[in-house]
């Protein structure tokens, strides 16, 4: 009996191999997207902000603001006409700091300068903005 099981366990193992045998994965499977540049996949997550939404992604632009104190908005922007929102990361204003310490950048100094960040598009009212974890010059 014992003999009959391995028989059989045998050809159920070469079954399921040549069942396998033959099939052409390649006509199936997706081709590999190709990765964009910082500055690419800016323009493509101003564009399309849902497609990337719950998503982190590295962007690269020009940081720009509009308004006045206290409703200021930021965005980042890949010079040719596309704006990411993008949250504060750094105060929007500091007190005067204590005596002997170096007082915080804020958000007006990195205004007009070329930042690579960090995070996660997630939705804000209506639209999407970028939630920065991390901001580095360029």
């Amino acid at each position: 009996m014992t003999l009959r099981k391995s028989f059989l366990a045998l050809l159920l193992v070469l079954c399921l191999f040549a069942s396998g045998c033959g099939s052409d994965t390649r006509e199936t499977s997706p081709l590999p997207t190709p990765e964009l540049d910082p500055t690419a996949l800016l323009t493509a997550v101003a564009l399309d902000p849902a497609a990337y939404a719950g998503k982190q992604v590295i962007v690269e632009g020009v940081l720009e603001s509009t308004g006045n104190m206290p409703n200021v908005a930021f965005f980042l922007s890949d010079g040719e006409g596309h704006k990411l929102p993008t949250s504060a990361w750094a105060p929007l204003e500091v007190m005067q700091p204590a005596q002997g310490t170096e007082q915080p950048k804020t958000m007006a100094a990195f205004v007009g300068k070329r930042l690579r960040l960090t995070g996660v598009v997630t939705q804000a009212g209506e639209g999407y903005l970028l939630e920065v974890a991390q901001a580095i010059e360029k």
